[in-house]
C-alpha cells in the first residue's frame, strides 16, 4: 500500500508527516562514504589536470567544458552515489532515480538543472555536509527529485477544464457524487486546478470527491503540502493560489496518493471523470504496450458514462513518434467514444 495523504498546510502537521517519510536522523553508511571518497578523489584529480577551464557557478556550459568534466567525473558514477544518499534518506521503499539526472548528458548540466548553491562541481563536497544537516538535506531531496521543469505550474489546461465543466452541465441532472481523479498529478497543481473547476460548476463540496495520483513520493507531498523547500518563493505562490480552497474546506474532499498506473488494480474505479496529462505518449511513457495498459486500466475505472481526458501541450516532439490521432484510436479500442477535450481529446465510456 502506497503513501496517501488529505492535504494540509498546518505547519505542525506537515513537520509530523515530513518525519515519517525522511530519516530525521543524520546518516551514516560506509558504502555511501567509499563512494564519496572516490569522487573526492575524481575531483582533486578533476582540478589539478583538467586543461580547460573549471566549472564555477554561472560560467555558460561549453561542450569541451561538459566532456572535459565528464571524463574525470563521470554521471553515472555520481548519479549512483546520490540515488544511494537518497535512499539512504528515506525512510519507506528505495524511490525511483532522480529525476534530475534523468537524460543528463554529465555532471555540469546536472549541476546547472539542480540550481542548488554551490562553490564549485564536487560532488563529494556537496552530499558530504547533508549527512548531519537535515534541514538542507530535505530541501536537496527536494531539488533532486523535482527540478523545474517546462510546462509545470497552474492553469495549464483552461480549454480542457471548460469542456469538462460543459460535459458536467449536460448530466446535471444526474444527482450524488461526483468523483474525479487526476492521473498522473505530479505536484498537483492540475488537481487543485480541478478542484475550482467543479466548484465554479456549483457542485456542493459535499458531492465532490478528488483523487490525485503520483508515483513519485516527493511528488506526492509536494503536491499534499504545497510544500516546495527548495523553492519558497514557488511555495509561497502556491499556497496563495489554494488559500480559498483549503479554507472553504474543499481540501477534505480530496486525497492525494502514490500509485503506479501501470497497476490496473492499484488505480480504483467508479470515477465519474478521469484526467490524464502531460503522460501518454510523452518522454516518461510512449511504447504502445504500456500506453494501451494505462489507458486500458483508466477506462476500465469510470463508471459508465464516466469521461476520460488527456491532453499534453508541451512535448511536441513525442507526438511525432506516438501522434494524438494513436492516442485516440487506442481510446476507441479501450471502448471510449470520442468527444471534443479542450487541448487534448476525451472519450466517454460507452
Amino acid at each position: 500500500m502506497g503513501l496517501s495523504y488529505c492535504p494540509t498546510i498546518d505547519a505542525e502537521e506537515l513537520q509530523r508527516r515530513l518525519r515519517a517519510l525522511l530519516v530525521p536522523v543524520s546518516i551514516a553508511d560506509t558504502g555511501l562514504e567509499r563512494r564519496l571518497a572516490c569522487l573526492e578523489l575524481r575531483y582533486r584529480i578533476y582540478a589539478a589536470t583538467c586543461p580547460v577551464s573549471l566549472w564555477a557557478p554561472g560560467l555558460i556550459l561549453t561542450n569541451e567544458l561538459v566532456n572535459q568534466a565528464e571524463r574525470y567525473l563521470p554521471v553515472a558514477e555520481i548519479a549512483r552515489t546520490f540515488r544511494r544518499f537518497s535512499r539512504l534518506a528515506m525512510t519507506g521503499p528505495a524511490p525511483s532515480d532522480p529525476l534530475v539526472f534523468h537524460d543528463a548528458t554529465g555532471w555540469l548540466p546536472v549541476l546547472e538543472r539542480l540550481g542548488w548553491p554551490v562553490a564549485d562541481a564536487n560532488p563529494a563536497g556537496l552530499l558530504r555536509p547533508l549527512l548531519t544537516d537535515r534541514e538542507r538535506r530535505v530541501a536537496l531531496l527536494f531539488s533532486l527529485y523535482l527540478p523545474e521543469r517546462h510546462g509545470g505550474g497552474f492553469s495549464r489546461y483552461p480549454c480542457q477544464l471548460q469542456a469538462l465543466r460543459d460535459w458536467l452541465a449536460v448530466r446535471s441532472g444526474q444527482k450524488g457524487m461526483v468523483r474525479c481523479l487526476d492521473a498522473a498529478c505530479g505536484t498537483g497543481e492540475g488537481t487543485w486546478d480541478l478542484a475550482e473547476a467543479l466548484l465554479a460548476t456549483g457542485l456542493p463540496r459535499e458531492n465532490i470527491m478528488i483523487t490525485g495520483l503520483t508515483l513519485g513520493a516527493l511528488e506526492l507531498f509536494a503536491a499534499a503540502h504545497a510544500f516546495f523547500p527548495h523553492d519558497l518563493e514557488r511555495q509561497h505562490a502556491y499556497r496563495e493560489r489554494i488559500a480559498s480552497l483549503v479554507a472553504s474546506g474543499m481540501s477534505k474532499r480530496m486525497l492525494f496518493r502514490q500509485a503506479d498506473l501501470m497497476d490496473c488494480g492499484d488505480l480504483g474505479e467508479g470515477y465519474s471523470a478521469i484526467l490524464c496529462n502531460g503522460l501518454l505518449g510523452g518522454p516518461m511513457l510512449h511504447d504502445l504496450v504500456s500506453v494501451e495498459r494505462v489507458v486500458k486500466g483508466l477506462a476500465a475505472s469510470l463508471e459508465p458514462g464516466g469521461i476520460l481526458m488527456a491532453a499534453d501541450r508541451f512535448h511536441a516532439g513525442w507526438r511525432k513518434l506516438f501522434p494524438r490521432e494513436q492516442l485516440a484510436e487506442l481510446f476507441v479500442r479501450c471502448g471510449l467514444r470520442l468527444m471534443a477535450g479542450g487541448e487534448g481529446i476525451a472519450g466517454i465510456r460507452i
